[in-house]
């Protein structure tokens, strides 16, 4: 009976260090953003540069539309007073392979893309590439992610980086007659993994492991030269799938910390005391 005194004096003296219940919520708010817990559908427009030969670098901007959850309601939307941009680039291309009619397979290694939360929207794509750039990246580091593997994927010999590099994203363009410097349309598929060691706010919200092996979230784009900018030469629409969990703040996990501390110095000093 001592012994259990103790163990619920602890968690008291822990739960009133706390302050707050630790029933999870139904969202999540980082940085202005709110995100379900749960399953994550983030509906983006992008905008993105023509890559023409095996070694060229994918890169490009976007900007996050709207976050649903699970069952398709919106929880966040992109507006006047806040926007979530991002960058991407470094997708180095591997391959390149002719499908046949009009049709090209693209295959890219690496990748890398970082999110912003930023507070005073601006994104700025009507001009040049330096000024879309440096207008999707001034807000709040939000999010750091990289290119990921599907363990299946992989370069061979004859690719730019030679043999057992992971593909991270596959694109098949539709083209003219004149090859990838006349793009119809196209779309693109890959995986992405949580850069922990990133600055980003909603990194260990997004460190779920979810997809296929092991990644963290699947993208699917599509693009044409359908209303291109004067930045980049092509324009689409993207989707990153992924799953959010509630994760302490650190001020939390530090008061935790001291509420765990509380318990084991009570039950050091009833023993003392017995």
């Amino acid at each position: 009976m001592t012994t259990r005194r103790n163990m619920l004096a602890g968690v008291a003296v822990a739960a009133a260090l706390l302050g707050a219940p630790v029933a999870a919520s139904a969202s999540l708010v980082i940085d202005g953003i709110t995100i379900p817990e749960g399953a994550v559908f983030k509906s983006a427009t992008i905008w993105e540069d023509v890559v023409l030969a095996e070694g060229d670098l994918l890169q490009g901007v976007g900007r996050i539309n709207t976050i649903e959850d699970i069952d398709g309601n919106i929880v966040w939307t992109t507006s006047l007073v806040r926007e979530l941009t991002f960058v991407f680039q470094n997708y180095l291309v591997e391959r390149i392979t002719p499908l046949g009619g009009g049709e090209t397979e693209i295959r890219f290694s690496g990748g890398t893309a970082t999110f912003y939360s930023d507070p005073n929207p601006n994104l700025n794509v009507s001009s040049d590439a330096a000024t879309a750039f440096a207008t999707a990246s001034d807000g709040v580091e939000w999010l750091n992610l990289v290119g990921a593997g599907d363990g299946i994927n992989f370069t061979v010999a004859t690719d730019f980086s030679g043999a057992d590099v992971p593909i991270t994203l596959i694109s098949v363009i539709q083209t003219g007659p004149d090859g990838l410097g006349d793009i119809n349309a196209g779309t693109g598929a890959g995986f992405l993994d949580v850069d922990l060691a990133g600055l980003g706010s909603a990194n260990s919200a997004f460190d779920t492991n979810t997809f296929a092996n092991g990644t963290d979230m699947l993208l699917n784009s599509n693009f044409s030269t359908e209303g291109a900018s004067s930045a980049f030469p092509l324009r689409g629409t993207a989707d990153f799938n992924a799953v959010a969990v509630a994760v302490p703040e650190p001020a939390t996990i530090g008061v935790l910390g001291l509420g765990l501390i509380a318990l084991g110095l009570y039950g050091r000093r009833r023993q003392q005391a017995a």
